[in-house]
């Protein structure tokens, strides 16, 4: 990316133009997302993306998410957004979310609640407009980085975690969070600047942004590291510790790159998947020590791609289990569970012992989106779609015409049936469920899309020949099924193909 005269004479926008290249962030004919919050950062990014979209040659938009939290002063920086955007002339879409009613539904702190709405509210911004292979650009910066470098030591999150926020991460084959049918990448451009750069900017360039008065406060052990421990080891320490550290998390980044596509070469003649993700247990005597850590950690991203609780204690623990006898298990943080087999390991998710299985049911209406099992569902009108209809295991096109009675999204109920067969035969849902050896635990749990007692679409499995797409169809209703809580068992088989062929993360 080629700097301007005026580019040259500014510093901050200097270093960010040299870091985009550097990283090869954004390329000529990319569409980039800027995530706007309304704060200093984003509305620093967005200024300093609109600046170099000219020459650089990318389609720039922005979203902002409303949270539903902090009342009038989140509706206030929502407008502040909007106008931002409108001065810049910047295409640009709010998206409203009710994040507490979510994280309670979904038994998730408002916290990781918030990211996955997010991730969700950017990919139906990617399919509204049709931007495959967009670029989403966060604006975390260096600060940002050095105190989730210590924020992930302290507890303990092994090597990943001395990489801390990475400034590229595609997203490829991630079905929880996929995006226009299509990949993603998630950017920060911002990773080579310091908190106070991006403010003196802000200032010197007279551009207002909003300030939002949950950073100020202790509330969350980040804002503690940022409040306590970062002044701390600037004043008592090493003035340059915070660059220092997020120099370190670059390189090591780029380390772990390098070890991560060693694992995917090791890992291939190990891992297989079968109800789960299987370890053989060759690897505890082929493997070094160190690259079966990083192997373990591999399986354990194949089955939940943004799990975030996973330590190195829990790696150990795992590698323990692997060397242990038949017939062991171990629970492990966001419901995955580590079983020892004969073969070696499986992990897979399952229901705590306690947790009784829960009865749901939502009405899902023609242009609606709805929120249960642990998953979102959506419908748009798609008349678009040509035949042959692409195949997409959560992504399905239906004959909308030939609905009888209200779709609804819930669980099994006794009497329900498929259509399996052209010719109008039918199989109940439970022997269909017994055919295709579903797991039992997921039977009674698996959000199924319903037509009155006629299963339309069972999500990872097959859809009804009753409602599929012919010649003679005049309304399609496209449906979307999204896991909020990352990949699960019967997700694998396809993200393995798309691991294996794009060298997955």
């Amino acid at each position: 990316m080629a700097l301007r005269p005026d580019e040259k004479r500014n510093p901050l926008i200097g270093k960010v133009s040299a870091f985009i290249k550097k990283y090869d962030l954004i390329r000529p004919g990319d569409s980039v997302i800027c995530g706007v919050s309304g704060g200093a950062d984003s509305v620093c990014l967005l200024h300093i993306l609109r600046e170099l979209s000219g020459e650089a040659g990318f389609a720039l938009h922005a979203v902002h998410v409303h949270h539903g939290i902090r009342g009038p002063e989140a509706d206030e920086d929502e407008k502040f957004a909007e106008k931002t955007a409108a001065v810049l002339g910047i295409p640009y879409k709010a998206f409203y979310c009710d994040v507490p009613a979510f994280a309670r539904r979904n038994r998730k702190t408002e916290e990781e609640a918030g990211r996955i709405l997010r991730r969700q509210a950017f990919d139906a911004y990617i399919r509204e407009k049709e931007l495959r292979g967009a670029k989403i650009a966060l604006a975390h910066h260096r600060d940002d980085l050095a105190e989730t470098v210590i924020f992930q030591l302290a507890r303990g999150s092994g090597l990943a975690g001395l990489a801390g926020i990475r400034q590229i991460i595609p997203m490829v084959g991630q079905r929880d969070l996929r995006a226009a049918d299509g990949n993603r990448t998630v950017i920060r451009p911002l990773l080579g600047v310091s908190r106070r750069e991006i403010e003196e900017w802000m200032e010197e360039k007279g551009l207002p942004y909003r300030t939002d008065r949950t950073n100020l406060e202790d509330d969350y052990a980040r804002n503690r590291i940022r409040h306590h421990v970062m002044p701390y080891l600037e004043e008592e320490i090493h003035s340059g510790a915070a660059a220092h550290i997020a120099q370190n998390a670059l390189l090591s980044g780029e380390a772990l790159d390098f070890i991560e596509s060693e694992a995917a070469k090791r890992g291939q003649k190990h891992i297989s998947v079968k109800d789960g993700i299987c370890l053989s247990g060759h690897v505890f005597s082929e493997e070094e020590p160190f690259m079966i850590s990083c192997i373990v950690r591999r399986c354990l991203k194949m089955l939940a791609p943004h799990q975030q609780d996973i330590t190195a204690k829990h790696i150990e623990d795992i590698i323990k289990l692997g060397k242990n006898g038949n017939g062991k298990r171990i629970d492990l943080p966001g419901g995955i569970r580590a079983e020892r087999t004969c073969e070696g390991l499986r992990f897979y998710f399952e229901q705590e012992k306690n947790e009784k299985e829960e009865a749901f049911e939502e009405l899902l209406t023609q242009t609606g989106q709805v929120c249960c099992g642990g998953w979102t569902f959506s419908c748009i009108e798609d008349s678009c779609i040509r035949l042959p209809i692409p195949e997409k295991p959560y992504t399905k096109w239906i004959d909308f015409a030939i609905i009888s009675d209200e779709l609804r999204v819930r669980t099994r109920r006794p009497g329900d049936y498929l259509t399996v067969r052209s010719d109008g035969a039918r199989k109940k849902l439970s022997d269909y469920m017994t055919d295709v050896k579903m797991p039992h635990a997921l039977r009674g749990r698996i959000p199924l899309v319903a037509d009155g007692q006629e299963i339309i679409w069972i999500p990872g499995y097959r859809l009804s020949e009753r409602y599929k797409i012919t010649e003679a169809t005049k309304k399609i209703l496209r449906i979307e099924a999204i896991s909020n809580t990352g990949a699960s068992p019967e997700l694998i088989d396809e993200n393995q193909t798309i691991m294996q062929e794009n060298n997955y993360e």
